[in-house]
């Protein structure tokens, strides 16, 4: 039996058991109290009100069920709504596409808010209509005010002035937005039997076109140990890449490097390098996740001493290349160029590597190892290393 039946079952009994009788002079008569007829009309109410809740279908389980329902079925119109941003590595982002601009993406994300990503690095899912172009009219336009001639000189002023910074602005912001780049640092602090103190800062900017690649980067190091500097270094790199046909390209590399404590040898020699690589590649593989080309390149080296300009060396050899780069799944990049230098005039060679993994951990920061190593330069007052860095970036 359900409760609301059963309690309206025991209510009845009470009340009919408490129902005044006449008077018999063969029976007892059995009377309840007041508390016990109180208690009769409480569950009499109750069972009366479980009964009509039971009736209509609006008990408090259905109630929480209703309330369930509706609930699920608004979430799963929300994200059947929600649009998709999903990167070339197979990562997904739910949220709203805003537009388009100047090669780039432009994404509200649920959970990172406002997102800028290059066409080339996502594509978008849509599952909702665009938000509407709406332009302004003529005459909202700010270039589009009209000056009138009773306008006070100083006014006129201000506002061709005012005019002439939007320009400017909006100029700067369409050039640098195509720009990608990140800022990383590392630091290590070590006190056993020497005392060393390790300090490295880098800046990278990077602009693809259809058939070119610009990109700039610039590095600090600092090491220190027992109090004595034994690095002091600034280097900076730059590279343009033009693709002559589908599969051959032309570069130009330079680079800038200015050691102020070099001790390579035995006699400590700071020095400005200058180096220059002229070369023509061809790709031999060009996949959207994976790059790979190689190449044959001339390089120019000039070398000036810090202390005496007069001191200064150049050089010029040859040299083979090779580039890879892998995007990888959950967002893993790996990076490696290898050049080997050989001179036809002297026959001497040298090598000079750079390998180098990052892993995003999200849109705005990241983490990599990168490993370097150089040795024997054209010049062999300069500095050869072996470097192993652990980096932490921010994307842009």
């Amino acid at each position: 039996m359900h409760p609301a039946a059963r309690e309206k079952f025991l209510a009845d009994m009470l009340v009919e058991r408490a129902r005044p009788v006449e008077p018999d002079k063969n029976r007892v008569e059995h009377r309840f109290c007041a508390h016990c007829q109180a208690e009769a009309t409480r569950i009499e109410k109750r069972a009366c009100g479980l009964a009509r809740f039971r009736r209509h279908g609006l008990t408090m389980f259905s109630w929480q069920r209703f309330f369930l329902v509706v609930f699920a079925s608004w979430m799963l119109a929300l994200s059947a709504r929600a649009d998709a941003l999903i990167f070339s590595d197979g990562d997904r982002v739910q949220g709203t596409f805003v537009r388009r601009e100047n090669g780039k993406i432009i994404f509200q994300s649920l959970r990172f808010g406002n997102l800028s990503v290059p066409e080339n690095e996502a594509t978008v899912e849509m599952t909702s209509q665009p938000p509407p172009i709406v332009a302004p009219m003529p005459s909202e336009a700010p270039d589009a005010m009209e000056i009138k001639e009773d306008v006070p000189p100083s006014l006129y002023d201000q506002i061709l002035l005012t005019r002439f910074r939007r320009k400017v602005e909006d100029g700067i912001v369409q050039w640098w937005e195509p720009w990608t780049g990140r800022l990383a640092a590392s630091t290590d602090i070590v006190h056993d039997a020497k005392d060393r103190s390790v300090f490295l800062a880098e800046g990278r900017v990077r602009r693809n076109w259809a058939k070119d690649e610009v990109r700039l980067d610039a590095r600090y190091e600092f090491r220190e140990e027992n109090n004595i500097k034994t690095v002091d270094l600034i280097k900076g790199t730059g590279l343009w890449r033009h693709d002559l046909s589908t599969r051959i390209f032309g570069s130009y590399r330079p680079l800038l490097e200015r050691d102020k404590v070099n001790s390579n040898g035995f006699q400590p020699f700071p020095y400005v390098l200058l180096q220059q690589q002229v070369g023509v590649g061809v790709h031999l593989l060009r996949r959207e996740r994976i790059k790979v080309r190689a190449g044959v390149a001339e390089n120019f080296f000039n070398v000036w001493a810090i202390h005496n300009r007069e001191e200064k060396s150049y050089e010029h050899v040859e040299s083979l290349f090779f580039e890879a780069e892998a995007t990888l799944p959950w967002r893993i990049t790996i990076t490696e160029r290898g050049v080997w230098y050989y001179s036809l005039k002297d026959a001497t060679q040298g090598w000079e590597n750079e390998f180098e993994f990052s892993k995003k951990l999200t849109d705005s920061l990241s983490l990599g190892v990168r490993h370097e190593f150089r040795q024997n330069n054209p010049d062999q007052r300069v500095q050869d290393y072996e470097r192993l860095r652990f980096l932490i970036g921010y994307d842009f």
